[in-house]
């Protein structure tokens, strides 16, 4: 009966397993087909970084605009109490520039920021299986056009295991 029940090594071993397919796929997909692979990635990349970029323009600039300022006053208020500069008034103390901050766009690097690190995170399965799925379609058209015959190690097959 205890015999049977699989050792602390195999059970490390199978954690490990499963716990590296990500970074694992893409090797394996560079491998397999080439720089194609890597190249369908970045542009499945490009697409998805410009997607959520647009997507945070358009539906939460505003909620961006509002953590921009907060952060920013942090660092105003830290930098007043060290005695670098002027502090930041409180909402009670604002007077007509609050109307002038309403219709100013929170800065591109701000969004652009919270884009990259969504599409880093969030979006890395959804990126690796989009490109798992259509590299090998890619790969067939490029191969079906003649693109083989020009550059065998860019479209891979050149290695053969």
């Amino acid at each position: 009966m205890i015999s049977s029940l699989p050792s602390s090594q195999q059970v490390i071993q199978q954690a490990k397993d499963k716990a590296a397919p990500k970074v694992g796929k893409l090797k394996e997909l560079a491998q397999k087909y080439g720089a194609v692979g890597v190249l369908v990635y970045l542009g499945v990349g490009c697409v998805d970084l410009g997607l959520t970029f647009a997507t945070i323009e358009m539906v939460g600039q505003q909620k961006v605009k509002q953590v921009e300022k907060s952060v920013l006053d942090i660092f105003k208020n830290a930098k007043a109490k060290m005695g670098l500069g002027e502090a930041v008034p409180t909402s009670t103390e604002e007077s007509a520039p609050a109307a002038d901050d309403d219709d100013e766009k929170a800065s591109f690097a701000s969004m652009f920021l919270l884009a990259y690190g969504i599409h880093k995170t969030v979006f890395l399965p959804v990126r690796l299986g989009i490109t798992a799925a259509i590299t090998p379609a890619v790969v067939r058209k490029l191969h079906a056009l003649g693109w083989a015959r020009y550059a065998p190690k860019l479209l891979g097959g050149a290695k053969k295991a």
